[in-house]
């Protein structure tokens, strides 16, 4: 696989463990997607698109969207090299409407790159278009998992997929409360309610049920309080459950969920 040593992120992670953020990964050949479509935003050099590519399978179809142009080449070669036919990669980031937006590299973390409100005059700029554009004319109930990692826009991805989300209840949700939102983790988990969509926030070793979003509400909510606070959804909460618990059994052997984010003792 194709990445950059010096990137202190993915890449980081890739050279000493050979897998990205495997506490999440792992779950996908629990959640039954073989012959949907996935949609990977903020793919990144393909880490999560190569396994998305195995879980939908021949029948199925990946869509990897990468708006760095040297991070989309990466993408693009992996996907090449492991012959992932079902993939196709828009070098576009998501948003809630078309757009050209500035968008600001990190340049010790290749994750870290992000859209950024005011444009710096070192920023690049990016094609934006929203996942309900690439989505359209598909049929219903096809798109089976949305994997959302886009350092503090997932709001705005969101309210541009909500069509997505109707056209598609079966579909399962992954994103990531990040620590650059500026303050709206509560509005994108008060959104995310209103529309019928809970779900669970999955660490290592246990799944905890997701809060209000008074919960998420800053400076109360902090990924520095406790690990990843990533979030798997669905509008079918007890579906998900049972596939998410059986998941951790068999991979862990341990028991999933917890009401406290404080593991017992």
């Amino acid at each position: 696989m194709t990445y950059t040593t010096d990137d202190l992120g993915v890449g980081f992670d890739l050279f000493v463990h050979g897998i990205w953020e495997a506490h999440l990964v792992r779950l996908l050949p629990y959640l039954h997607l073989d012959g949907k479509v996935a949609i990977d935003v903020g793919a990144n050099v393909g880490a999560y698109t190569l396994r998305l590519s195995d879980a939908v399978g021949a029948s199925g179809s990946v869509i990897a969207m990468e708006p760095d142009p040297q991070t989309n080449a990466w993408l693009r070669r992996n996907v090449d090299q492991n012959g992932c036919i079902n993939v196709s990669v828009v070098q576009a980031a998501a948003g809630s409407a078309p757009a050209v937006a500035a968008f600001a590299n990190d340049l010790v973390n290749r994750g870290n790159h992000r859209i950024v409100g005011e444009h710096d005059p070192h920023d690049r700029t990016v094609e934006v278009v929203t996942v309900d554009s690439l989505t359209e004319g598909l049929p219903a109930d096809s798109v089976g998992f949305i994997k959302i990692d886009v350092q503090g826009f997932e709001l705005e991805v969101v309210k541009g997929m909500l069509d997505t989300l109707r056209q598609n209840p079966g579909c399962i949700v992954q994103l990531e409360l990040n620590a650059h939102d500026d303050g709206r983790t509560s509005e994108l988990v008060a959104l995310l309610q209103a529309i019928g969509w809970g779900g669970f926030e999955v660490l290592p070793k246990r799944l905890i049920p997701m809060q209000s979003p008074a919960s998420y509400e800053w400076p109360l909510f902090t990924p520095l309080l406790w690990s990843d606070c990533d979030l798997l959804l669905s509008s079918d909460v007890d579906g998900l459950r049972e596939m998410l618990d059986r998941a951790l059994t068999e991979v862990l052997g341990v028991s999933a969920v917890t009401e406290s984010r404080v593991p017992k003792s």
